[in-house]
């Protein structure tokens, strides 16, 4: 890791700079990125949802213990529930692992492999589903009390999956490192996460939209199309792919700007 940067000679931090690199990954590794994510985030999560536990499950295992009770249905269902969970989370850490190598390997200007990404996910999986489940416990405590602190934390705490996996660190230690990576700059990191939801929202909304006058204009028809499965796939892959960029080069950003260039390579980040 490179030495940090002296606070007094070091330039302001840049959110078009953070931006143009996130876009930039997506235009230069599409088959990576927007492969993974679909592979990953739309495809593989998409049939867990389908084949998970549904709400009917518990009444169609019917076995009962001698004396009549349910418990054996009961416990059954929640073990299918967890190992859904589990598969859901590792699914996420799997995703977010790939498209942090990816984006770190266009900041050192060469392009991640499919392959290479997806072993980069596998090795990380693990810390990063200990860190989802943490980070979604404190912030939801934190809109328990109140919405500000959980927003707090979120912004803390934004750069935390892509420090874990770059830098090779432990679940607190990546905490810790987000929250020093992103003190001096928490407005613009704010802005740049409020402003990306925005845009999420809208453009799902339009989309949504557009499926709900073609479902309205054809009412008899229950299922839906293959057409708005496609257009549903396609904006979930996009806004998905483009989140990750953006979260991954708004470390590589705050990390350039704390610590100055980093020298190290990816090659010694996953020996």
């Amino acid at each position: 890791m490179a030495g940090t940067a002296d606070p007094d000679t070091r330039r302001p931090f840049s959110l078009s700079t953070v931006i143009a690199r996130g876009f930039g990954v997506m235009a230069g590794n599409p088959l990576p990125i927007f492969g993974i994510t679909f592979l990953i985030g739309e495809l593989l999560l998409l049939l867990l949802s389908y084949l998970g536990p549904s709400t009917t499950a518990a009444t169609r295992m019917n076995v009962e213990y001698p004396d009549g009770g349910y418990m054996a249905p009961v416990l059954a269902l929640l073990a299918i529930a967890l190992g859904s969970l589990f598969v859901y989370l590792f699914l996420l850490a799997l995703l977010q692992g790939a498209l942090v190598l990816v984006t770190l390997a266009y900041a050192q200007g060469r392009r991640a492999t499919l392959g290479e990404s997806l072993m980069a996910g596998v090795a990380k999986a693990l810390p990063l589903i200990g860190l989802l489940v943490l980070m979604a416990i404190a912030i939801a405590f934190g809109f328990a009390l109140f919405v500000v602190p959980a927003i707090l934390l979120y912004v803390r705490w934004s750069v935390a999956s892509p420090a874990l996996v770059a830098e090779d660190l432990g679940v607190f230690a990546a905490l810790r490192r987000s929250a020093d990576l992103t003190k001096g700059a928490r407005w613009q990191i704010f802005l740049l996460q409020f402003l990306s939801l925005v845009a999420i929202l809208v453009l799902q909304s339009i989309v949504e939209g557009a499926l709900e006058i073609s479902a309205t204009a054809s009412a008899a028809r229950t299922t839906p199309t293959i057409a708005e499965l496609v257009v549903t796939g396609v904006i979930g892959t996009v806004t998905t792919a483009a989140w990750a960029s953006l979260q991954t080069s708004l470390y590589i950003g705050l990390r350039d700007w704390k610590d100055g260039p980093e020298e190290s390579t990816l090659a010694e980040v996953f020996a």
